[in-house]
């Protein structure tokens, strides 16, 4: 699964083939260290610190506090396009960008909950 970013203010979600907009907005957050140990996870060694994976928050349980979710690491590189018919804006419009391609910030993603 793939999530493209688009000018930090739209979100897609898809494969190398499609990409669907997601609405509403989810709620994403960078992965940080441990505020104690200084260590990140260990899954996370070969992503580069500029490049902080992320989180998508699927669900919230206000009872346990336990967040679901999926992590995103970014892709290398980072910035990949889409022909422009491989891509479903709805409900936003189409953005205008003067190109046949969509170009967007990607991340891969793995299940988290």
């Amino acid at each position: 699964m793939t999530l493209a970013i688009f000018q930090n203010d739209r979100v897609y979600e898809g494969n190398a083939r499609l990409l669907n907009a997601v609405y509403p907005m989810p709620s994403l957050s960078q992965v940080v260290a441990d505020p104690i140990t200084q260590r990140g996870a260990e899954i996370f060694t070969h992503v580069s610190p500029s490049l902080p994976p992320l989180f998508r928050e699927d669900s919230f349980d206000p009872t346990t506090r336990i967040r679901r979710g999926r992590f995103y690491v970014p892709e290398s590189p980072n910035i990949r396009q889409w022909p422009s018919n491989q891509v479903n804006h709805y409900p936003y419009a189409q953005p205008v960008v003067g190109k046949r391609c969509f170009q967007a910030t990607a991340l891969n993603g793995c299940d988290a909950t």
